[in-house]
């Protein structure tokens, strides 16, 4: 690994790489982060989504009352959700 890159960029780099949607939210579902296959699946761009809330803007989030309810739950006690699958 070269020595002029930063950490953080190889990060970055793998986490957009990774097949799965990946989107970092705080308790209030203001999204902080998301990465290309998040944007690909809900047809966002990265700057449209953050500083948000979740379901601000996203249509495809917004009419799937299951996520929202799952999230707006799990997210509380600080756990992850792996393996959802859209209903659109």
């Amino acid at each position: 690994m070269p020595a002029t890159k930063d950490l953080a960029v190889y990060y970055y780099d793998i986490v957009n790489s990774m097949p799965s949607a990946i989107a970092i939210v705080d308790e209030n579902l203001c999204v902080h982060y998301v990465n290309l296959s998040f944007c690909k699946l809900f047809a966002v761009d990265e700057k449209d989504a953050l500083d948000r809330q979740l379901f601000d803007g996203h249509a495809g989030l917004a009419q799937d009352a299951t996520l929202t309810s799952l999230l707006t739950s799990v997210l509380a006690h600080g756990v992850t959700v792996e393996g959802y699958r859209a209903a659109f």
